[in-house]
């Protein structure tokens, strides 16, 4: 028998070598994902619930609006999926987002501010998409139309919600990006189950 040339047997250890970068990639990232520090353990004097906070006192007429709610963008654009819980877990923050998208006459640029916040706060993170429907659904929200509005919004301003519909877009198929989305999600429960399992092994002993 003849053994197959060296060029053949090439392109087959780079795969395989690739695919094991990708998979060590994929595990860093959700071991990231569950070191981030829980809600729970953010001072209520940071920055970052400072800047919160201050943002949710601004009526929609406020210079400082759309000022503020870039800088909370920023602070969650690329950001961990702990890091965007964080964010969304301040008291009343996923709803005042959806309150300023859902105004009667929103003032220039907010929509686009606000569709590209709502963005990146559930990019890759299924369950904060769940959190955003969920909130969608609130009876109190816009007089229990604020699904239908929101809908209405999307259609009516395609170019400021582009981002957003980009986001969902690649959060829901997980083959548009490996490393995170549905993918990483299962990654992280496969992390946390095989770490409850070795506890469980250290505590039997």
């Amino acid at each position: 028998s003849h053994s197959p040339p060296a060029s053949a047997a090439a392109p087959s250890a780079s795969a395989g070598a690739a695919a094991a970068s990708e998979m060590a990639s994929e595990l860093a990232l959700a071991e990231a994902a569950a070191a981030m520090p829980t809600p729970e353990e953010v001072p209520a004097g940071c920055l970052l619930h400072m800047l919160l906070s201050l943002l949710l006192q601004q009526p929609p007429t406020s210079l400082y609006l759309l000022g503020l709610a870039s800088c909370v963008h920023k602070w969650v654009q690329a950001s961990a999926p702990a890091e965007q819980r964080l964010v969304a877990s301040h008291p009343g923050f996923v709803r005042f987002v959806l309150e300023r998208l859902l105004d009667p006459e929103p003032t220039e640029p907010q929509l686009q501010v606000f569709f590209d916040l709502l963005a990146e706060l559930i990019k890759f993170n299924p369950p904060l998409m769940t959190t955003v429907q969920d909130a969608l659904l609130d009876s109190s929200l816009a007089g229990g139309a604020a699904s239908d509005l929101f809908i209405s919004r999307l259609l009516d301003h395609p170019v400021d919600a582009s981002i957003l519909v980009q986001c969902i877009a690649l959060t829901l198929a997980p083959e548009a990006s490996p490393l995170r989305g549905m993918r990483a999600l299962a990654l992280a429960r496969s992390l946390a189950k095989q770490r409850l399992l070795a506890e469980r092994e250290c505590l039997g002993r």
